[in-house]
């Protein structure tokens, strides 16, 4: 908040400013340049009124109001030139499609010039429906048209631009399917495993995902692996997603690699299939072959939490004519195993002070060890004080020790 001096102060500045450029405006305005130039500008001379502008641009009084001045007549010259332009474009368009319904251009030429009408519209005129029409025309009517996979590029653009994704994904398949030599392929082929997945082309696109990792050199699947188990992730195909991250994993060159493909395994073992003895048996492989890497302390706390939370572990007990789950013990034990493992060996990860907070919870709330759960909280204070949780975990210790 500004005090009463400091706001008399700029309000005092900004009037200061403001009388200066109006004095400088008039200035200027009454100088015989800027007149002349003013009268150039409305003879639509534009240019010379730069050129006698300039001169007062070595002068400090003038050198201000004269630049905006330039730049107001450069501004007005360039939407008057662009306004030009567009008409050209337009009166382009319109004569070329002239020239195709009256004959005028046969043979081969014929595509090419309904691509360069189509360009018009895209690029220049932004007219993208009219554009649009102009492109799936060509591909009806000229299928044997020599760069007919530009122009299955350029309508595949269009369509996403418009966020036609269904017709887009359909005829960046068709790219990557039938013109493995365009020029179009690879940007083509990334739009394909990004948007197929999405539509009816599914199916398709990881056929030819697939196809392709087959006739690739050995030693260069990794990354192509990696887009497989995203497109079947995308397509909800999840038990073929697993196993195209696992091939990613044992194909990766680098630590770095293997680690990311794993997790992006482990995300779909526990998330989607919900096949936590499948999750943990990959944890625990990673966890024990890249203990150095980084990352591994986080999954090694998932490992924990799969099992503290693991529902089909539970056992199922009766209480007041209620089913109930309760956790196993067994399989608490676990957690907290995990959570020291992770408690010793990564001291310094935000997941320490974590592991400590959830291996308290489980003493006070599932093991009733109220005692062994305060000395775990108060652990964690002395290691994290100046945590956000700090607090929180303070009044928990002196609410426990309060009440039991």
């Amino acid at each position: 908040m500004l005090n009463n001096k400091t706001s008399l102060t700029l309000l005092l500045v900004i009037c200061l400013l403001t009388g200066v450029n109006t004095v400088f405006a008039q200035a200027i305005q009454y100088t015989p340049e800027y007149q002349k130039a003013m009268q150039a500008n409305r003879d639509s001379n534009p240019d010379l009124a730069v050129q006698v502008l300039q001169p007062l641009l070595d002068h400090p009084r003038y050198r201000p109001m004269a630049l905006l001045e330039i730049g107001k007549i450069r501004q007005q010259q360039a939407d008057a030139a662009m306004s030009q332009a567009t008409m050209y474009y337009y009166e382009a368009a319109q004569m070329m499609v002239s020239a195709m319904n009256e004959g005028g251009v046969k043979g081969p030429q014929a595509p090419e010039t309904l691509y360069q009408i189509a360009q018009l519209y895209e690029t220049k005129l932004k007219h993208y429906p009219q554009a649009l029409e102009i492109y799936q025309n060509i591909v009806d009517e000229y299928p044997s048209y020599l760069a007919i996979d530009k122009v299955y590029w350029s309508l595949a653009s269009t369509q996403e631009f418009l966020s036609m994704l269904e017709e887009a994904a359909a005829n960046y398949t068709v790219i990557v399917d039938k013109y493995p030599y365009s020029p179009h392929y690879e940007e083509a082929r990334q739009k394909m495993t990004k948007l197929a997945p999405l539509t009816s082309e599914a199916g398709k696109s990881i056929e030819l995902q697939q196809n392709l990792i087959d006739d690739m050199d050995h030693g260069t699947e990794y990354k192509e692996y990696v887009t497989l188990g995203d497109m079947y992730t995308q397509s909800g195909d999840y038990r073929d997603a697993a196993d195209a991250y696992r091939d990613a994993a044992h194909l990766a060159d680098t630590d770095e690699e293997a680690i990311a493909a794993y997790k992006k395994l482990v995300t779909i073992l526990d998330e989607k299939l919900k096949d936590y003895d499948g999750a943990i048996e990959v944890l625990e492989e990673v966890s024990s072959k890249y203990h150095d890497a980084e990352g591994i302390d986080k999954m090694i706390f998932r490992v924990a939490m799969i099992y503290e939370n693991d529902v089909s572990s539970m056992q199922k007990v009766v209480v007041d004519n209620q089913v109930r789950y309760k956790k196993t013990r067994d399989s608490l034990n676990t957690a907290i195993k995990y959570y020291d493992t992770l408690i010793d060996n990564y001291p310094y990860s935000d997941k320490a002070g974590e592991a400590l907070i959830r291996k308290a919870a489980i003493h006070e709330t599932e093991f009733n060890e109220v005692g062994e759960a305060i000395s775990i909280y108060e652990d964690y204070l002395s290691r994290f004080s100046g945590s956000s949780r700090a607090n929180e975990i303070r009044e928990k210790v002196r609410y426990l020790k309060d009440n039991y």
